[in-house]
């Protein structure tokens, strides 16, 4: 993972300023629609397409790491996209016993103080009891259970976008992440607004005939490099 860089509050702010200027002031926000060009998936992050022949507007901030817009291909114009989302999680199987007695002991905190809160109902009494004396138990008799802690459940879905992009007449492919906008959980509204900047080959992403044969279609896109060689293309991965 790349180190982000830090930078003084008014150089960052002022560097923020230029590039938004840039971007909706100076530069042309392209629409693209999909039925139209090379593009697969939807985003469901926020976006704007920009044609490769005004990339060099954001030149002097190429290498700026602005955390509220994204130049996220910057150099690689893109001749073909496709979006789509990864499920990030882990699964930690190896606690420490210190951890898990500080996890098992809050529960047993927490169910102890629902418990003698005036709020609680009287049905709901017997359960906490028998929740309070099954984290005992597993606190008292840790040898005889496993544990792990994962966010598997929690669904936490990270959205990319990958395009490919013609490099020293070669074809190449790559993929990156997409920043979204921070909401505020309970009312969902916007805190924070992010843009993603996709820079693209207009012309090449057009759309071209429908092909005939999905299965030869969906084999040659897992490769990551192809180069063309007259009337055919030569492909290669690793």
């Amino acid at each position: 993972m790349a180190t982000r860089k830090f930078y003084d509050s008014d150089e960052y702010h002022e560097k923020t300023r230029q590039l938004e200027e840039i971007l909706f002031s100076q530069a042309t926000r392209l629409t693209l629609p999909a039925d139209e060009f090379n593009i697969q998936g939807k985003a469901d992050e926020p976006q704007e397409f920009i044609s490769k022949r005004e990339m060099s507007l954001f030149a002097p901030l190429a290498d700026f790491d602005c955390r509220t817009i994204k130049l996220v291909n910057y150099g690689r114009p893109a001749i073909s996209l496709a979006y789509f989302t990864k499920h990030k999680y882990y699964v930690d199987k190896k606690l420490h016993p210190d951890q898990i007695r500080a996890i098992l002991f809050q529960q047993i905190q927490d169910a102890r103080a629902s418990y003698n809160s005036e709020d609680v109902a009287e049905e709901l009494k017997e359960t906490l009891l028998q929740q309070i004396d099954h984290y005992q138990d597993v606190y008292n008799h840790m040898e005889r259970y496993q544990f792990a802690l994962s966010n598997y459940y929690r669904f936490y879905r990270y959205s990319y976008v990958s395009f490919r992009y013609v490099q020293h007449g070669l074809i190449k492919s790559a993929n990156s992440h997409l920043i979204k906008h921070t909401i505020d959980k309970d009312s969902g509204e916007i805190l924070i607004e992010r843009t993603n900047i996709i820079f693209v080959d207009e012309i090449a992403l057009v759309k071209q005939a429908t092909y005939a044969n999905k299965e030869v279609v969906d084999f040659l896109n897992t490769f990551t490099d192809v180069i063309p060689l007259g009337k055919v293309d030569f492909y290669f991965k690793k």
